[in-house]
């Protein structure tokens, strides 16, 4: 038998066909963890934590503006989300019992409508999504006629 027909046949395996699926499927999900995995870091390092409610504005001050308008403005603190001003006619109160509380995201609020010839009280908070800061102290606002 002349076995030179055969001396030039080259053998090669091909892995089954679910063999390779089984691969690239793996390859792929894999991929797709460190991108998901990138993602987590990344929102993670970007999202501020806060660990308590935000210190309580000073500095507090208030000036008329005019026809029945007030301006209350304090320092800004960093990392706050909002502030809010809570109005009452009585001294002593607390937020649940103000007449009036605005809510503002700069360092001032403009109190409109009120009465002439009434003395306001006022405090002010800080917020940030850990929660909102103790009272500033009352103060008071009297609106006089002229």
């Amino acid at each position: 038998m002349d076995t030179s027909q055969f001396a030039s046949v080259n053998y090669f395996y091909q892995a089954p066909r679910s063999f390779s699926i089984f691969i690239i499927t793996t390859i792929m999900i894999v991929i797709a963890l460190v991108i998901i995995a990138i993602a987590i870091l990344y929102f993670a390092s970007i999202k501020k934590k806060c660990s308590s409610a935000p210190p309580t504005p000073t500095n507090v001050k208030v000036g008329y503006i005019d026809g029945n308008t007030f301006r209350v403005q304090w320092n800004r603190i960093a990392d706050v989300t909002s502030y809010k001003v809570y109005v009452s006619r009585e001294s002593g109160f607390n937020r649940v019992d103000s007449l009036y509380s605005a809510e503002t995201t700069v360092a001032y609020a403009d109190i409109i409508g009120l009465d002439r010839e009434v003395r306001y009280y006022f405090f002010v908070t800080a917020l940030n999504s850990c929660g909102e800061s103790d009272n500033t102290i009352e103060y008071n606002y009297y609106f006089s006629q002229s």
